[in-house]
C-alpha cells in the first residue's frame, strides 16, 4: 500500500504549525533596536536577491525572514542598522543549511554574499549567537507553509493551479518587506495572500467562486474573516505602492 505522507498526515501537520505559531509571536520586534522598517524591508530585498541568484529553495527565503525577525525580537541587545548585513547573512546560512539539500557553504558566504567584509571566525561568533537567542529554535511556522497546507487540504482545482499558486507566493514574499504584515500570525497573513491572489486572479477567471473558496479557507484555518479581510486589504495596498 503507497502512503501519501502529506495527505495522511496533513491535518495534524496544521495543528502542529499552529501550535508551534503561538509561541513565535512576533509583535514590535523591531521596538527596541535602532534598525527602521525601511532598512529592514531594503535588507529582506537583498536577501530574496541573493537567495534567488544562488537557487535555494522558496523556504529557504521564508524561514531566513523569520529567524531574522525572532533574532531581533529576541536579542538582548539594542542593535543598531550596522550589524544588519552580518545579521541577514547569517540568517540566510542558518536557514540554507536547515532546509537546502546543498546548503550554502562557509566560502560562499564569506566570499560571494559577504564580499570578504567579514572573517569567518565573525560569521560563526553571530551565528552562535543568533541560534542562543532563539533558543535554537531554527524552525518556525512560515506563511509559505501554511499557504501551503492551505491549498492541499482544500484540495481546490484553481488553488492548485500552477497560475494561482505563482501570484500567491509572489504576494507571500512581498508580504516578508512589510513590518506591519510581519508582525501578524502567519496562518492569518497566508489566508489574506490568498484573499488578494483570489482579487487578482478574477481579472483572469470572471466565473471564478472567490467568495466560496475564500470561506472554506478561513473555516479550515479557524481564523475571523474580518481579521483576514483587514489583513488583505493592507498587503493589497503594501503590493500597489511596492515601488515607492
Amino acid at each position: 500500500m503507497k502512503y501519501n505522507l502529506v495527505g495522511d498526515y496533513g491535518l495534524e501537520i496544521h495543528s502542529h504549525l499552529k501550535k508551534l505559531e503561538a509561541t513565535t509571536k512576533q509583535v514590535q520586534f523591531l521596538g527596541k533596536h535602532q534598525i527602521s522598517p525601511d532598512y529592514r524591508a531594503k535588507m529582506v530585498d537583498w536577501m530574496v536577491e541573493v537567495l534567488t541568484t544562488f537557487k535555494n529553495s522558496d523556504q529557504t527565503l521564508f524561514l531566513a525572514v523569520n529567524i531574522l525577525d525572532r533574532y531581533f525580537k529576541a536579542t538582548e541587545k539594542s542593535l543598531s542598522s550596522n550589524d544588519l548585513h552580518l545579521s541577514g547573512i547569517v540568517s540566510m546560512f542558518i536557514a540554507s543549511k536547515y532546509e537546502d539539500v546543498i546548503p550554502l557553504l562557509m566560502r560562499t558566504v564569506i566570499n560571494k554574499i559577504g564580499h570578504h567584509k567579514f572573517e569567518v571566525p565573525t560569521v560563526e561568533d553571530k551565528e552562535l549567537e543568533m541560534l542562543k537567542s532563539i533558543q535554537y529554535k531554527i524552525g518556525a511556522p512560515t506563511v509559505k507553509e501554511f499557504l501551503d497546507r492551505y491549498i492541499e487540504e482544500l484540495k481546490e482545482p484553481l488553488l492548485k493551479s500552477s497560475k494561482f499558486y505563482k501570484i500567491a507566493l509572489y504576494l507571500a514574499k512581498l508580504s516578508c518587506h512589510n513590518y506591519g504584515l510581519m508582525q501578524l500570525p502567519t496562518s492569518l497573513l497566508a489566508a489574506s495572500v490568498i484573499n488578494v491572489a483570489l482579487k487578482l486572479f478574477e481579472k483572469l477567471e470572471p466565473k471564478l467562486e472567490s467568495k466560496r473558496v475564500l470561506t472554506k479557507v478561513i473555516d479550515f484555518a479557524q481564523l475571523e474573516a474580518a481579521d483576514v479581510k483587514l489583513a488583505a486589504k493592507e498587503l493589497l495596498t503594501f503590493a500597489k505602492n511596492f515601488d515607492k
